[in-house]
């Protein structure tokens, strides 16, 4: 059953946002201006860039579906050889692109990073202190004794840097809205590490990569359009998916400045591509006027 969709009101309400998870797509009400206006997500803006490291994973993950695919078919046909027709296997290919990718579910990463952001609610009082994951075939099928053992690790890495820390988050998980600049995302974290105001990305990826802090840049835009005031700080947290533990980079205000013009860059080429790509052809998201807020 596909996952419903999920509503936000911000701009104190002016603004209503629909968010689709399976097709992570965000439409747009404002009150005698918009309704049900798409607009393009800062991840799908950023996947103009390119990215040799996702291409070669992508690659070495879709080999590894079909082999086990292929061995699923050898479970039931005995020893090879054995004929295989053509259909069977443009079938495997066809499930490539849904299958894949099956098994970010029973991701180590993405385990810690389930439990570590119930820890930053359960601490501002707004969900139950999370149970650690322990080894469960109905409540964590697909995980290994060894793998729960390494989500531990990594959590237990976050939990350190949460103890020698004082983190107040402030929203988790929140939409932000650029009216002017016509885009939209969900950020992690924004609060206060050591009592300074930061805005803050969970990741679960081999290491860190330099568009992450573009990715920040716009909702650190985003967020300055619809409060006034500008972040300075930038934290990236990425859980790695071996059970390493946690990476930890920050970046101050030095940088913002650079990271932004790059974003905006992005989104230049994002549009034209929307515009004049006969493969990409679409809507091109259009930005309200800075006074949009005296029409609502």
């Amino acid at each position: 059953m596909p996952e419903p969709a999920k509503i936000s009101h911000i701009y104190d309400g002016k603004i209503k946002v629909t968010f689709s998870p399976g097709r992570h797509t965000y439409m747009v009400d404002v009150p005698g201006l918009l309704k049900k206006a798409w607009f393009p997500s800062v991840t799908g803006i950023l996947g103009v860039k390119a990215k040799p490291q996702l291409i070669k994973w992508a690659s070495q993950k879709t080999v590894q579906y079909l082999e086990k695919r292929l061995g699923q078919r050898e479970s039931q046909l005995g020893n090879p050889p054995f004929m295989l027709d053509t259909a069977e296997f443009h079938s495997m290919l066809a499930d490539v692109e849904e299958g894949w990718n099956d098994d970010e579910a029973t991701s180590i990463g993405s385990l810690a990073h389930r439990f570590l952001e119930a820890e930053l609610k359960y601490r501002t009082e707004q969900a139950p202190k999370p149970e650690r994951p322990r080894m469960d075939p109905v409540s964590l099928p697909g995980f290994t004794s060894t793998m729960v053992d390494m989500a531990n690790s990594s959590i237990s890495a976050g939990l350190q840097f949460l103890d020698e820390h004082e983190v107040r988050p402030i929203m988790l998980e929140r939409v932000l809205f650029s009216p002017t600049e016509a885009f939209i995302g969900t950020v992690d974290f924004i609060g206060y590490v050591d009592d300074e105001l930061v805005v803050g990305d969970w990741k679960t990826s081999k290491r860190l990569y330099v568009e992450n802090w573009l990715q920040e840049a716009a909702y650190v835009h985003a967020y300055q359009e619809e409060f006034g005031k500008l972040i300075h700080t930038r934290y990236l947290w990425n859980i790695k998916k071996s059970g390493e533990g946690i990476e930890v980079e920050k970046r101050g205000i030095d940088f913002y400045q650079a990271d932004w013009d790059c974003f905006s860059a992005a989104k230049t080429i994002y549009c034209w591509n929307r515009e004049h790509d006969p493969w990409l052809k679409g809507v091109l998201p259009q930005p309200l006027s800075a006074d949009w807020k005296t029409s609502v």
